[in-house]
C-alpha cells in the first residue's frame, strides 16, 4: 500500500522515468505544454549528467584505491564500476527517478574518471559533457541546450577572473617600473 502511495518499487520506477523520457522525445509541435515537458525533462537530464559526472569521479577513485589495496594483498582486483542510465533526482513535487541513454551516461560517467585522474582539464571535462548534453537537446528538442556541470562552469569563470586580475597587476607593475612579483 505504500509502495503505491509514495511511487511503487524501484523497477516501476526505472521504467516509468525511461518512459517518460521517450514521450518527451516523441513529442511533436511547439505547444505551451510540450514545451513544458521538453523544458522539465531537460531540467531532470542535467541533474542526472551532473550527478553521473560526480558517481564517475567517486567510483573511480574507490575503484583505485581497491585496486592498490588488491596488489598488495595479492587479491584479485576488483571489477570496474559502470555508469547507469539512472539517478535519483529532487524536484519540487519531491525525488523521483531520471534517465538519460545508457551511452550518455557511460560517456558522462568514463569523463568522470578521467577528470578525477587529472588526464583531461577543467576545460575540457566541460567540453566533452557539454558534446554529450548537446547529443540529449537535440533528442528533447530542447530551445536552449542543457548547460551541464554549472559547479564546473563557475570554477573556470572564477580561475579566468583570477588570472585576468594577475595580468592586469602585472601590467600596471611594467607601466610603473616596478618589478612582477
Amino acid at each position: 500500500m505504500l509502495q503505491r502511495l509514495f511511487g511503487g518499487n524501484k523497477k516501476d520506477q526505472l521504467v516509468k522515468a525511461k518512459e517518460e523520457y521517450e514521450a518527451v522525445c516523441r513529442l511533436q509541435g511547439d505547444s505551451r505544454e510540450a514545451r513544458a515537458a521538453r523544458l522539465r525533462m531537460g531540467i531532470r537530464c542535467r541533474n542526472v549528467i551532473d550527478q553521473t559526472f560526480l558517481e564517475g569521479i567517486e567510483k573511480c577513485s574507490e575503484h583505485l584505491q581497491q585496486c592498490m589495496v588488491a596488489v598488495i594483498t595479492g587479491d584479485p582486483r576488483p571489477p570496474a564500476p559502470k555508469a547507469g542510465a539512472f539517478q535519483k533526482v529532487k524536484t519540487i513535487n519531491g525525488p523521483i527517478m531520471a534517465y538519460i541513454p545508457l551511452k550518455a551516461a557511460e560517456e558522462v560517467f568514463a569523463i568522470g574518471d578521467l577528470y578525477q585522474r587529472e588526464e583531461i582539464s577543467d576545460a575540457h571535462a566541460l567540453e566533452l559533457v557539454q558534446a554529450v548534453a548537446d547529443k540529449i537537446s537535440l533528442e528533447l528538442k530542447l530551445e536552449r541546450a542543457i548547460e551541464p556541470l554549472g559547479f564546473l562552469s563557475e570554477k573556470l569563470e572564477e580561475d579566468r577572473a583570477v588570472e585576468d586580475m594577475a595580468a592586469v597587476r602585472a601590467a600596471r607593475q611594467r607601466q610603473d617600473g616596478q618589478p612582477d612579483s
